[in-house]
Protein backbone atom coordinates (compact mmCIF):
# COMPACT_ATOMS: atom_id res chain seq x y z
CA UNK A 1 0.00 0.00 0.00
CA UNK A 2 1.29 3.35 -0.80
CA UNK A 3 0.28 7.00 0.46
CA UNK A 4 -0.01 10.37 -2.26
CA UNK A 5 -3.41 11.72 -3.11
CA UNK A 6 -5.34 11.93 -6.06
CA UNK A 7 -6.74 14.17 -9.26
CA UNK A 8 -10.17 15.05 -9.73
CA UNK A 9 -11.90 16.28 -11.60
CA UNK A 10 -16.44 16.92 -11.67
CA UNK A 11 -17.30 15.05 -9.40
CA UNK A 12 -15.95 16.18 -6.72
CA UNK A 13 -18.83 17.40 -5.57
CA UNK A 14 -19.25 14.46 -5.02
CA UNK A 15 -16.33 12.22 -3.60
CA UNK A 16 -15.39 15.04 -1.54
CA UNK A 17 -17.99 17.51 -1.48
CA UNK A 18 -18.83 20.20 -3.09
CA UNK A 19 -15.78 21.99 -4.78
CA UNK A 20 -14.25 25.02 -3.63
CA UNK A 21 -13.84 27.14 -7.07
CA UNK A 22 -17.03 29.12 -7.82
CA UNK A 23 -19.85 27.95 -9.41
CA UNK A 24 -20.08 28.35 -13.24
CA UNK A 25 -23.40 28.26 -15.14
CA UNK A 26 -24.40 25.03 -16.67
CA UNK A 27 -21.71 23.97 -19.04
CA UNK A 28 -21.92 20.71 -20.33
CA UNK A 29 -20.02 18.10 -21.75
CA UNK A 30 -20.25 15.54 -24.75
CA UNK A 31 -18.50 12.48 -25.93
CA UNK A 32 -15.33 11.54 -27.29
CA UNK A 33 -16.17 9.04 -29.38
CA UNK A 34 -14.57 10.92 -32.01
CA UNK A 35 -17.08 12.28 -34.76
CA UNK A 36 -19.33 9.82 -34.04
CA UNK A 37 -21.20 11.32 -30.85
CA UNK A 38 -20.21 14.72 -31.47
CA UNK A 39 -22.00 14.57 -35.11
CA UNK A 40 -25.22 13.21 -34.18
CA UNK A 41 -25.44 16.01 -31.22
CA UNK A 42 -24.40 18.74 -32.76
CA UNK A 43 -27.36 18.87 -34.95
CA UNK A 44 -29.91 19.29 -32.42
CA UNK A 45 -27.92 21.24 -30.27
CA UNK A 46 -26.78 24.49 -33.36
CA UNK A 47 -29.08 26.84 -34.21
CA UNK A 48 -28.31 30.29 -36.14
CA UNK A 49 -26.88 33.06 -33.41
CA UNK A 50 -24.84 35.90 -33.40
CA UNK A 51 -21.53 34.59 -31.93
CA UNK A 52 -20.77 35.99 -28.43
CA UNK A 53 -17.58 34.69 -27.25
CA UNK A 54 -17.37 35.02 -22.91
CA UNK A 55 -13.74 34.35 -21.65
CA UNK A 56 -13.31 33.52 -17.55
CA UNK A 57 -10.47 32.46 -15.85
CA UNK A 58 -10.92 31.04 -12.51
CA UNK A 59 -8.12 29.47 -9.52
CA UNK A 60 -8.48 27.88 -6.57
CA UNK A 61 -5.63 27.15 -3.59
CA UNK A 62 -5.95 24.35 -1.46
CA UNK A 63 -3.90 23.58 1.61
CA UNK A 64 -4.89 20.60 4.41
CA UNK A 65 -3.63 17.42 6.53
CA UNK A 66 0.04 16.45 5.87
CA UNK A 67 1.12 19.94 4.08
CA UNK A 68 -0.98 19.52 1.74
CA UNK A 69 -0.58 22.39 -1.38
CA UNK A 70 -2.41 22.26 -3.98
CA UNK A 71 -3.91 24.29 -6.91
CA UNK A 72 -6.35 24.30 -10.04
CA UNK A 73 -6.66 26.83 -13.11
CA UNK A 74 -9.02 26.45 -15.91
CA UNK A 75 -10.11 29.20 -18.81
CA UNK A 76 -13.48 28.40 -19.61
CA UNK A 77 -14.27 30.08 -23.30
CA UNK A 78 -17.66 30.34 -24.11
CA UNK A 79 -20.22 30.74 -27.11
CA UNK A 80 -23.49 30.53 -27.79
CA UNK A 81 -23.02 26.86 -28.85
CA UNK A 82 -19.69 25.69 -28.15
CA UNK A 83 -17.56 26.04 -25.19
CA UNK A 84 -13.39 25.52 -24.78
CA UNK A 85 -11.77 24.45 -21.14
CA UNK A 86 -8.16 23.54 -20.63
CA UNK A 87 -7.14 23.37 -17.34
CA UNK A 88 -4.08 22.59 -14.74
CA UNK A 89 -3.67 21.46 -11.65
CA UNK A 90 -0.57 20.46 -8.60
CA UNK A 91 -0.29 19.03 -5.28
CA UNK A 92 1.76 17.81 -2.81
CA UNK A 93 2.13 16.21 0.47
CA UNK A 94 4.34 15.19 2.86
CA UNK A 95 3.96 11.67 1.82
CA UNK A 96 5.54 11.89 -2.21
CA UNK A 97 8.43 13.35 -3.34
CA UNK A 98 7.58 15.81 -6.03
CA UNK A 99 4.50 17.08 -7.14
CA UNK A 100 1.28 15.21 -9.35
CA UNK A 101 1.06 18.03 -12.58
CA UNK A 102 -2.64 17.19 -14.37
CA UNK A 103 -3.01 18.36 -17.56
CA UNK A 104 -6.71 18.14 -19.33
CA UNK A 105 -8.93 20.27 -22.27
CA UNK A 106 -12.61 19.80 -22.52
CA UNK A 107 -14.59 20.51 -25.75
CA UNK A 108 -18.28 21.24 -25.74
CA UNK A 109 -21.36 22.02 -27.28
CA UNK A 110 -24.73 23.42 -26.06
CA UNK A 111 -27.98 24.99 -26.36
CA UNK A 112 -30.84 26.26 -23.81
CA UNK A 113 -32.14 22.67 -23.31
CA UNK A 114 -29.38 20.36 -23.77
CA UNK A 115 -25.06 19.93 -23.98
CA UNK A 116 -22.74 17.43 -24.07
CA UNK A 117 -18.43 17.63 -23.65
CA UNK A 118 -15.49 15.07 -23.80
CA UNK A 119 -12.76 15.62 -21.56
CA UNK A 120 -9.26 14.68 -22.03
CA UNK A 121 -6.26 14.71 -19.90
CA UNK A 122 -3.73 12.57 -17.64
CA UNK A 123 -1.38 12.63 -14.91
CA UNK A 124 2.67 13.36 -15.32
CA UNK A 125 4.79 10.29 -13.98
CA UNK A 126 5.58 10.92 -10.67
CA UNK A 127 7.17 8.02 -8.07
CA UNK A 128 6.15 5.32 -10.55
CA UNK A 129 2.67 6.38 -10.98
CA UNK A 130 0.69 8.07 -13.55
CA UNK A 131 -2.85 8.09 -15.36
CA UNK A 132 -4.56 8.89 -18.76
CA UNK A 133 -8.37 10.07 -19.15
CA UNK A 134 -11.52 10.83 -20.65
CA UNK A 135 -14.54 11.96 -19.69
CA UNK A 136 -18.14 11.33 -22.35
CA UNK A 137 -20.69 13.85 -20.45
CA UNK A 138 -24.43 15.40 -21.35
CA UNK A 139 -27.15 17.01 -19.73
CA UNK A 140 -30.51 18.08 -20.37
CA UNK A 141 -32.43 20.93 -18.86
CA UNK A 142 -35.98 21.33 -18.54
CA UNK A 143 -37.66 25.12 -17.85
CA UNK A 144 -34.44 27.13 -18.17
CA UNK A 145 -34.15 30.69 -17.60
CA UNK A 146 -31.12 33.07 -18.34
CA UNK A 147 -29.74 34.17 -15.58
CA UNK A 148 -29.75 38.28 -14.37
CA UNK A 149 -26.49 39.03 -16.19
CA UNK A 150 -27.47 37.77 -19.16
CA UNK A 151 -25.01 34.92 -19.25
CA UNK A 152 -24.77 32.83 -22.50
CA UNK A 153 -25.55 29.59 -20.58
CA UNK A 154 -29.26 29.97 -19.35
CA UNK A 155 -28.99 29.19 -15.98
CA UNK A 156 -31.23 27.18 -14.16
CA UNK A 157 -30.96 29.69 -11.12
CA UNK A 158 -33.98 32.21 -12.35
CA UNK A 159 -37.33 33.31 -11.74
CA UNK A 160 -38.66 29.55 -12.08
CA UNK A 161 -38.22 26.44 -11.04
CA UNK A 162 -35.94 24.29 -13.26
CA UNK A 163 -34.33 20.46 -13.14
CA UNK A 164 -31.13 19.67 -15.01
CA UNK A 165 -30.60 15.96 -15.34
CA UNK A 166 -26.96 14.61 -16.30
CA UNK A 167 -24.57 11.61 -16.89
CA UNK A 168 -21.47 11.26 -17.87
CA UNK A 169 -18.93 8.16 -18.67
CA UNK A 170 -15.21 8.56 -17.26
CA UNK A 171 -12.12 5.77 -18.12
CA UNK A 172 -9.21 6.24 -16.54
CA UNK A 173 -5.74 4.36 -17.59
CA UNK A 174 -3.59 4.03 -14.36
CA UNK A 175 -0.34 2.49 -14.64
CA UNK A 176 2.19 2.04 -11.53
CA UNK A 177 5.50 0.84 -11.59
CA UNK A 178 4.98 -0.46 -7.36
CA UNK A 179 3.11 -2.69 -5.96
CA UNK A 180 2.17 -3.59 -2.41
CA UNK A 181 4.69 -5.64 -0.51
CA UNK A 182 5.42 -6.70 2.96
CA UNK A 183 9.22 -6.37 2.54
CA UNK A 184 10.49 -3.00 1.69
CA UNK A 185 9.40 0.48 1.58
CA UNK A 186 11.37 1.47 -1.20
CA UNK A 187 11.93 4.43 0.02
CA UNK A 188 8.26 5.39 0.19
CA UNK A 189 7.89 5.09 4.21
CA UNK A 190 5.59 4.69 5.99
CA UNK A 191 3.58 2.61 2.98
CA UNK A 192 5.34 -0.81 2.30
CA UNK A 193 5.60 -1.01 -1.92
CA UNK A 194 8.24 -2.65 -3.80
CA UNK A 195 8.55 -2.13 -7.23
CA UNK A 196 7.36 -4.17 -9.89
CA UNK A 197 9.82 -7.00 -11.71
CA UNK A 198 7.55 -7.68 -14.64
CA UNK A 199 7.43 -4.03 -15.73
CA UNK A 200 3.97 -1.60 -15.02
CA UNK A 201 1.19 -2.58 -14.62
CA UNK A 202 -1.93 -1.07 -16.02
CA UNK A 203 -5.51 -1.22 -14.77
CA UNK A 204 -8.53 0.36 -16.26
CA UNK A 205 -10.87 2.30 -14.55
CA UNK A 206 -14.93 2.61 -15.75
CA UNK A 207 -17.36 5.27 -13.77
CA UNK A 208 -20.34 5.96 -14.86
CA UNK A 209 -21.75 8.35 -13.30
CA UNK A 210 -25.60 10.06 -12.82
CA UNK A 211 -26.56 13.44 -11.55
CA UNK A 212 -29.70 15.80 -10.84
CA UNK A 213 -29.85 19.23 -9.90
CA UNK A 214 -33.20 20.84 -8.95
CA UNK A 215 -33.26 24.74 -8.66
CA UNK A 216 -36.16 27.01 -7.17
CA UNK A 217 -36.10 30.78 -6.63
CA UNK A 218 -33.60 30.67 -3.84
CA UNK A 219 -32.41 26.98 -3.38
CA UNK A 220 -30.46 24.60 -5.40
CA UNK A 221 -30.37 21.08 -4.28
CA UNK A 222 -28.10 18.57 -6.51
CA UNK A 223 -26.96 14.62 -5.91
CA UNK A 224 -24.85 12.13 -7.93
CA UNK A 225 -24.45 8.23 -7.95
CA UNK A 226 -21.06 6.81 -9.58
CA UNK A 227 -20.74 3.19 -9.66
CA UNK A 228 -17.08 2.51 -10.62
CA UNK A 229 -15.07 -1.14 -12.23
CA UNK A 230 -12.37 -2.32 -13.04
CA UNK A 231 -10.95 -4.68 -15.96
CA UNK A 232 -8.37 -6.71 -13.07
CA UNK A 233 -8.90 -8.20 -9.52
CA UNK A 234 -7.21 -5.49 -7.65
CA UNK A 235 -6.13 -7.76 -4.56
CA UNK A 236 -4.37 -10.36 -6.64
CA UNK A 237 -2.32 -7.81 -8.46
CA UNK A 238 -1.16 -6.53 -5.27
CA UNK A 239 -2.84 -2.80 -6.56
CA UNK A 240 -1.08 -0.12 -4.33
CA UNK A 241 -3.16 2.28 -2.66
CA UNK A 242 -2.95 5.84 -1.79
CA UNK A 243 -4.67 9.15 -0.97
CA UNK A 244 -4.85 11.30 -4.05
CA UNK A 245 -7.06 13.99 -5.40
CA UNK A 246 -10.52 13.35 -7.47
CA UNK A 247 -10.75 13.65 -10.81
CA UNK A 248 -12.83 16.88 -9.99
CA UNK A 249 -11.39 18.82 -7.39
CA UNK A 250 -9.07 19.35 -5.08
CA UNK A 251 -11.69 20.37 -2.28
CA UNK A 252 -10.20 16.96 0.06
CA UNK A 253 -8.35 13.45 -1.21
CA UNK A 254 -9.60 10.27 -1.19
CA UNK A 255 -8.17 6.44 -2.29
CA UNK A 256 -7.30 5.13 -5.25
CA UNK A 257 -10.11 2.77 -6.48
CA UNK A 258 -13.14 3.74 -5.67
CA UNK A 259 -16.03 1.40 -5.57
CA UNK A 260 -19.61 3.82 -4.81
CA UNK A 261 -20.10 6.79 -4.03
CA UNK A 262 -23.41 9.16 -3.55
CA UNK A 263 -23.36 12.43 -2.49
CA UNK A 264 -26.13 15.63 -2.06
CA UNK A 265 -25.13 19.56 -1.99
CA UNK A 266 -27.79 22.24 -0.65
CA UNK A 267 -27.03 25.95 -2.08
CA UNK A 268 -28.78 28.72 -0.94
CA UNK A 269 -29.27 31.78 -3.21
CA UNK A 270 -31.46 33.77 -1.04
CA UNK A 271 -28.81 36.69 -0.14
CA UNK A 272 -27.82 39.33 -2.52
CA UNK A 273 -24.13 38.63 -2.54
CA UNK A 274 -23.49 35.96 -0.54
CA UNK A 275 -24.07 32.05 -1.27
CA UNK A 276 -23.82 29.56 1.44
CA UNK A 277 -23.49 25.39 0.25
CA UNK A 278 -23.29 22.28 2.44
CA UNK A 279 -22.30 19.40 1.05
CA UNK A 280 -22.20 15.51 1.85
CA UNK A 281 -20.66 12.76 0.37
CA UNK A 282 -19.76 8.63 1.00
CA UNK A 283 -17.66 6.53 -0.97
CA UNK A 284 -16.66 2.75 -0.48
CA UNK A 285 -13.70 1.32 -1.95
CA UNK A 286 -11.85 -1.70 -3.47
CA UNK A 287 -9.27 -2.11 -1.11
CA UNK A 288 -9.99 0.61 1.67
CA UNK A 289 -12.35 1.72 4.43
CA UNK A 290 -15.27 3.69 3.37
CA UNK A 291 -14.78 7.62 3.56
CA UNK A 292 -17.30 10.39 4.94
CA UNK A 293 -16.99 13.68 3.40
CA UNK A 294 -18.79 17.36 4.65
CA UNK A 295 -17.68 20.29 3.23
CA UNK A 296 -18.93 23.85 4.07
CA UNK A 297 -18.49 26.99 2.04
CA UNK A 298 -19.79 29.59 0.12
CA UNK A 299 -19.27 31.86 -2.76
CA UNK A 300 -19.23 35.81 -2.53
CA UNK A 301 -20.04 37.81 -6.03
CA UNK A 302 -18.22 40.93 -6.27
CA UNK A 303 -18.71 42.69 -9.32
CA UNK A 304 -18.39 40.86 -12.33
CA UNK A 305 -16.20 38.33 -10.59
CA UNK A 306 -16.59 36.54 -7.61
CA UNK A 307 -14.87 34.61 -4.66
CA UNK A 308 -15.30 31.37 -2.74
CA UNK A 309 -14.34 29.83 -0.03
CA UNK A 310 -14.77 26.18 1.75
CA UNK A 311 -13.66 23.78 4.48
CA UNK A 312 -13.84 19.82 3.96
CA UNK A 313 -13.85 17.65 6.62
CA UNK A 314 -12.60 14.09 4.90
CA UNK A 315 -12.80 10.71 7.30
CA UNK A 316 -11.56 7.70 6.52
CA UNK A 317 -9.44 5.19 8.49
CA UNK A 318 -6.71 2.97 7.94
CA UNK A 319 -4.86 5.30 5.13
CA UNK A 320 -0.79 4.53 6.17
CA UNK A 321 0.92 7.90 7.40
CA UNK A 322 -2.29 9.99 7.34
CA UNK A 323 -5.19 10.99 10.31
CA UNK A 324 -8.55 8.86 9.95
CA UNK A 325 -10.14 13.11 10.84
CA UNK A 326 -8.46 14.88 7.82
CA UNK A 327 -9.09 19.03 7.09
CA UNK A 328 -9.10 20.88 3.84
CA UNK A 329 -9.00 24.64 3.27
CA UNK A 330 -9.97 26.41 -0.47
CA UNK A 331 -9.79 29.81 -1.16
CA UNK A 332 -10.48 30.24 -5.64
CA UNK A 333 -11.81 33.35 -7.41
CA UNK A 334 -12.98 34.50 -10.79
CA UNK A 335 -13.35 36.86 -13.32
CA UNK A 336 -15.43 36.71 -16.82
CA UNK A 337 -14.26 38.76 -19.71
Amino acid sequence: MCTGRLPAWDAWEGAAGASSSPERKPSSRAPVSGGVFLGILLPFLLRPAVVRAKVEPSLTATRGTADFQGWKGDVWISTDNFDLTPAYSSFSNDLINGSFQTPSVRVGAHNAQAGGGITLGGTLPVEGYSNSFFTLDGHAIFNPTRSEDGDLFPACQGAAPCLKLGASLTRIYHKDEYQASTTTSAGRSPVVVTRRSTGALGINETDFNVNARYDDRETALSGFVTKSVYNKDLSAVAARVFAFPALGGLASLMELFPDFSTGLTLKNYSFSRLSPHLSYSYTTFELSNPANALTAGFDLKLGRGSLAASYTLYVQSGIPGLPTDQNYYSLGGKYPF
